[in-house]
């Protein structure tokens, strides 16, 4: 009798730990297996690339709408401005109230510069240089002309109309988010930025019924 409860007891054991047990260790086995199988991959880094202003403007279409690091020397754009008799107390009044910054190659020569400048805009699309009141002098916020800049941003840029034919992309420019000012210009650099702005000196006193401001 003693033999055949135990052989009961022991068949009882094995039938709870084979509907309970095994069941459940299954169960977790397979949740684990399964929360691995779709665990979802992790997403990589964006790779960031140093890039020169005459770099993206030679591959708009490569750059894109894509977040990029990009250095050079940041000056204004040059400013037509309208002829006019001007009140004394706005000697500029025939010029533009907004200003554009510009990014160029630094350490190049002066055609690469003019070839190579890319405008800078706040993420509204806004230039970051604006018209003092009665003033020819433009405000650019902390931004310090000439100096050397790295500035990481988007490169934006409207493709021409589709089935146009064009290539040219006609509006473009480089949303910036982030600046680091990195050295100010040496003495070949300064002294090319000195004949650049003899030179649009020269070409601005024309006699047309406009003048450019530098």
């Amino acid at each position: 009798m003693k033999n055949n409860l135990k052989k009961k007891r022991i068949l009882i054991l094995l039938s709870v730990l084979f509907i309970l047990v095994i069941p459940a260790i299954l169960i977790v086995l397979s949740a684990t297996w399964l929360g691995k199988s779709w665990t979802r991959p992790g997403v990589e880094e964006e790779v960031i690339e140093h890039l020169k202003p005459s770099q993206i403007l030679a591959d708009k279409i490569k750059y894109r709408d894509q977040f990029v690091v990009i250095q050079g020397r940041v000056v204004t754009e040059d400013t037509v401005c309208e002829k006019k008799s001007c009140p004394p107390a706005d000697p500029c009044c025939g010029c533009e109230n907004e200003r554009d910054l510009i990014i160029s190659d630094s350490g190049e020569s002066i055609i690469t510069q003019k070839t190579g400048r890319l405008a800078l805009l706040t993420p509204e699309k806004k230039p970051y240089c604006q018209r003092e009141t009665n003033s020819c002098d433009y405000n650019c916020a902390d931004w310090q002309l000439g100096q050397i800049y790295e500035v990481k941003g988007i490169f934006r840029a409207t493709p021409p109309p589709q089935g146009s034919g064009l290539k040219i992309y006609l509006d473009y420019y480089f949303e910036v988010q982030e600046k680091k000012s990195i050295r100010n210009l040496g003495i070949i650099e300064r002294t090319r930025a000195l004949i650049d702005d003899i030179r649009g000196f020269i070409s601005s006193t024309s006699t047309s019924g406009y003048y450019i401001l530098h």
